[in-house]
């Protein structure tokens, strides 16, 4: 924990005061292999595919409360939460 914690004390000045596709441009070298594998990406289009599945849970998570909240009252939802 102390370990995490020191990185991101460390890491949270740069983040504050930048936007992330400036962090990642000031890091990357135009030709090199993080910059070529950061565009497969892109060309697969991962982020679309993370934003999805994130909805998706999302989604499924809502409906799961809902099929509870059928079932049980809010006291014993929040029970099983825990």
């Amino acid at each position: 924990m102390a370990i995490t914690s020191s990185l991101f004390k460390g890491f949270h000045p740069l983040i504050a005061d930048s936007h992330p596709a400036l962090i990642k441009d000031s890091v990357m070298s135009p030709a090199g292999t993080t910059a070529r594998a950061y565009y497969a990406l892109e060309d697969e289009g991962v982020r679309g595919a993370f934003i999805r599945a994130i909805e998706d849970g999302k989604s499924l998570l809502v409906y799961s409360f809902i099929n509870l909240s059928l079932i049980f009252d809010y006291s014993t939802i929040y029970k099983i939460c825990l």
